[in-house]
């Protein structure tokens, strides 16, 4: 009787491949396959792996999973991927689906409202979303300060007046210049400015 045994590894950076195969000449022993994979072949998910948070579908790593993704087991918690593993050391703005999101630890955080600094920029987040809808003064409750905004972004180049709830106020980088009294020379003329507001 004569047999053959073979272990073949196969990996890449998504997923390990396990594979055995025996092979023998004996009359009544059959020839056998044995495969294992990194996860269950039923579950679809998050999951952890080798000290990693990975998206998981038929036993495998879903490598394609880029961006936010949903997790299906638990539908309020979006995890921010690359490579299907959950970048959990990522905090900052992520796009998904012409929206950009704020995320803490590579999750998205719907209970952020706060001001946040992104690739150079300044935004308004409220549960989460950047305000891109959003243009004019508004106020952050987080801290109490006003920022003039064009599409969620500070805008922090500009200095001048600005009209909110038909009154005027005076904006000095973006932020509302509440600490400001003195006369302020905007579009030709000389306003007088109380505390960040045209007397």
């Amino acid at each position: 009787c004569t047999s053959l045994s073979s272990i073949v590894i196969e990996a890449d950076e998504s997923e390990i491949k396990i594979s055995g195969s025996a092979f023998s000449k004996c009359p009544g022993v059959p020839q056998f396959a044995v495969v294992q994979t990194m996860f269950p072949a039923d579950f679809v998910g998050f999951a952890e792996y080798d000290g990693g948070l990975f998206f998981a579908g038929n036993g495998y790593v879903v490598s394609d999973a880029n961006g936010l993704v949903q997790d299906p087991n638990n539908p309020s918690v979006w995890y921010f991927c690359a490579n299907g593993q959950a970048q959990l050391q990522y905090s900052g703005l992520a796009e998904y689906g012409g929206q950009w999101f704020y995320l803490e630890n590579g999750v998205c955080d719907t209970t952020r409202t706060d001001v946040v600094s992104y690739d150079g920029g300044v935004f308004i987040v409220s549960a989460g979303r950047l305000l891109q809808e959003y243009s004019g003064l508004i106020q952050n409750p987080t801290d109490g300060l006003w920022y003039f905004v064009a599409q969620g972004q500070v805008q922090i180049q500009y200095t001048g007046l600005q009209l909110y709830d038909g009154y005027w106020f005076y904006v000095i980088a973006g932020r509302l210049a509440v600490d400001y009294t003195g006369p302020v020379d905007y579009d030709g003329a000389t306003f007088s400015v109380v505390a960040g507001m045209v007397a």
